[in-house]
């Protein structure tokens, strides 16, 4: 078989092994070690347990601003008992994909106090939404529908 056949058969079949599909089952069983406060019904019980001390304004990215587009991520979080991410599932994203990979990378650097009442360091899930907004976007309204 030709190598490069061969690397390209590899690679698409490793590629597969990192779909969502796979990270989604992971959350869904790390999840169960969680307080979920991920429901708006919830999102008042955050403070509770956890206090954002340092949050990082995600990058945009360079092809979204090229293209003029705005966006969104909305992100289940796993707050760790170390106040880290420890797990995540993106929950919806406009458009496309287009701005997970950068909404990642700065959830990957928020870090979170616990609460006076939260002694043991509970982890809890909450949802966070990030917002890529460009003025003069060619998708506002869209921006507006989806990200509201």
């Amino acid at each position: 078989m030709n190598p490069k056949i061969a690397m390209l058969a590899l690679g698409v079949t490793l590629g597969g092994c990192s779909s969502n599909d796979n990270t989604t089952a992971s959350f869904s069983e790390l999840s169960s070690n969680y307080v979920d406060l991920s429901d708006k019904q919830h999102s008042d019980k955050l403070s509770n347990y956890w206090k954002a001390v340092k949050r990082v304004n995600p990058d945009f990215p360079s092809l979204a601003a090229k293209k003029r587009l705005s966006g969104c991520v909305d992100i289940i979080v796993g707050i760790n008992e170390d106040g880290k991410m420890g797990i995540y599932h993106v929950k919806s994203s406009y458009p496309d994909d287009l701005f997970v990979d950068n909404a990642i990378a700065s959830l990957e650097k928020w870090r979170w106090s616990a609460a006076p009442e939260n002694t043991s360091k509970t982890s809890v899930l909450t949802s966070i939404q990030l917002d890529f907004y460009l003025q003069g976007s060619k998708n506002s309204e869209e921006f507006a529908k989806h990200c509201d």
